[in-house]
């Protein structure tokens, strides 16, 4: 997972496809319990993306979210 300004970037581990989107479509994100997964919500509040806790620097793209105000941590 690469973060350059707006623009995200996640590089698959086996074969899915590249997925690009920006920060500023991300409306609302939510930690999903047991695994921790964060899936983030479009503006119709419809899930396009779930990070996986174990992707590379995801813990770094969870305090961007923080940072932008668009996940809360308890």
């Amino acid at each position: 997972m690469i973060v350059e300004e707006d623009e995200v970037t996640v590089y698959p581990a086996l074969f899915e496809n590249v997925k690009k989107f920006k920060i500023s479509d991300v409306k609302s994100a939510e930690v999903k319990e047991p695994k921790k997964e964060i899936e983030l919500y479009d503006a119709q509040h419809k899930k396009f993306y779930t990070v996986d806790p174990a992707a590379t620097k995801a813990y770094l793209f969870a305090a961007r979210l923080v940072e932008e105000g668009i996940l809360q941590m308890n």
